[in-house]
């Protein structure tokens, strides 16, 4: 069901037609409406779309929806070249498997986009523009050292959710954020070309306070909470979706919100720049800021 029709792999960023309730890929959505308007169709059945239609999944509201993203963002996959994953119809993945590549990744489906852009076998297949030197070699890698570009795009995509800001940022150019050490910042999302930006909010008491607007992703850092309290993730319901289990002092991340749910991740090590699982768990386990 969360497999994109046009691109043949996990949405990413999904969106959903209301009317039909298939879903894609933001990205692929965008690019398609462009290249078919004005009589835009339904990738999947064809039935014609509206603009009132189309509605992104993480920001959908309403409790089938709710429950909708909860499932997706949760949902435990495989790497579309993992060995064990079934039939894909992609270029990408049957370039993959005639060179003999494959990756071994699971996670939760939430982390599925920021695995994409670590990916090895994904970054080999692809051949991305302006790198034509990488690319497939004797059936292998042609490097295993990523250039700075890349290293820093995947980066970029590792922030989400709540963020601090490490220095001030002052500027007057329209669509940027001006902000001041220490403040905070909800980053929706990373900019696909220019991963030096994050697009993002700025957030005060658990909401955002101003219009989304760019600000330079080397200002900012994920933010970390303490466990206010304990949460046993036994008994809870959707056993495909993946719980965090709390003991009351730990660190998290904070990266999503669904009906009083937070997706995040725990984090660990002297530093506390250690991920070790991520998962959802209750808002209401958010304890203070890390200083």
């Amino acid at each position: 069901q969360f497999i994109c029709a046009i691109c043949k792999l996990v949405a990413r960023h999904p969106v959903m037609m209301r009317s039909c309730v298939h879903i894609f890929c933001d990205s692929c959505f965008r690019q398609y409406v462009n290249e078919t308007r004005p009589n835009v169709c339904c990738p999947t059945c064809q039935q014609a779309v509206k603009k009132d239609d189309v509605v992104k999944l993480e920001s959908a509201t309403g409790a089938g929806l709710a429950l909708l993203h909860r499932l997706y963002s949760g949902m435990k996959v495989r790497c579309v070249y993992h060995p064990e994953t079934g039939e894909v119809d992609s270029p990408e993945v049957a370039k993959a498997k005639r060179n003999r590549l494959s990756c071994k990744w699971s996670g939760a489906l939430l982390d599925f986009t920021v695995h994409l852009g670590n990916c090895q076998v994904h970054a080999a297949v692809c051949e991305p523009r302006g790198n034509p030197g990488r690319g497939l070699s004797d059936g292998g890698l042609a490097s295993a050292s990523a250039p700075r570009e890349a290293r820093e795009a995947r980066e970029a995509r590792s922030l989400r959710g709540i963020c601090v800001v490490t220095e001030p940022y002052q500027v007057a150019t329209p669509g940027t954020l001006s902000v001041q050490r220490g403040m905070h910042v909800w980053v929706n999302d990373v900019g696909e070309h220019h991963a030096e930006w994050a697009w993002g909010q700025l957030y005060q008491d658990f909401q955002t306070v101003s219009d989304p607007a760019w600000v330079p992703r080397c200002v900012l850092k994920q933010a970390l909470y303490w466990v206010r309290g304990p949460f046993d993730r036994e008994g809870q319901p959707a056993a495909q979706t993946s719980y965090l289990h709390l003991w009351g002092s730990e660190v998290v991340t904070v990266e999503n919100f669904n009906n009083g749910w937070t997706y995040g991740t725990k984090m660990a090590g002297p530093h506390y720049n250690q991920p070790e699982e991520s998962g959802w768990y209750p808002q209401a386990c958010i304890g203070n800021p890390l200083e």
